[in-house]
């Protein structure tokens, strides 16, 4: 077999005691033939990091690009990856990603393969859990303990149904605070931000009265 290039083939006559020799030229070409690679396109959720997996024939390695929407590189491999999976091991925003696929042949005889995918960043959800709030007695400070995942900021407001008095708070910190006697509403809400939907966590507890002593 040839490689691949271009080349002249030439045929010589020698000729005989009768017969005048001659030569005829040709020229003619072995094209390259093709690499390929193949991806699917992949959605993941905000915070994971997303999973490329490629496969490719007669190349040596993948060149995997993503460009955000405005086509700015936001992550290249620097792994001579031909098969396998390459995770992004950066945090992308939601939004929609191109993914350009680019093998690097195994030899000159093979033609470089190219492929575009996408790569969607979907919006992460978030839960706020409260923990159990004992019922205290007036005087005593009310601890109301929550837990906070996927996000790093959440408003809150302690609501005297009685009175409508709201006390707002912001933060990760677990509240404690003297109440006046009365029910309570505790509503605990984060963002509703471009990569994090919004969540919302209420409880409701009692303050008693103190015994007059």
């Amino acid at each position: 077999a040839l490689d691949a290039g271009n080349y002249t083939v030439t045929v010589v006559n020698d000729g005989t005691v009768n017969i005048t020799g001659s030569s005829a030229s040709a020229d003619f070409t072995v094209n390259k033939a093709k690499s390929a690679v193949n991806s699917t396109n992949v959605t993941e959720v905000y915070g994971v990091d997303p999973i490329i997996n490629v496969n490719s024939v007669n190349a040596s390695s993948v060149i995997v690009v993503v460009l955000d929407a405005n086509e700015v590189i936001v992550y290249s491999n620097d792994s001579a990856l031909a098969n396998g999976s390459v995770a992004i091991p950066i945090s992308l925003d939601v939004g929609v990603y191109k993914v350009n696929l680019t093998t690097a042949p195994i030899n000159g005889n093979y033609s470089a393969a190219f492929k575009q995918y996408t790569l969607t960043v979907i919006k992460a959800n978030s839960t706020i859990i409260i923990s159990e709030i004992d019922n205290v007695t007036y005087s005593n400070p009310t601890v109301i303990n929550f837990t906070v995942y996927n996000d790093t900021s959440v408003n809150w407001t302690i609501l005297n149904k009685e009175t409508g008095n709201v006390i707002p708070g912001s933060g990760l910190a677990n509240i404690s605070s003297v109440l006046d006697a009365g029910n309570y509403t505790i509503a605990i809400e984060n963002a509703n931000t471009s990569n994090i939907n919004r969540f919302l966590a209420s409880a409701d507890f009692t303050v008693n009265k103190a015994n007059a002593s």
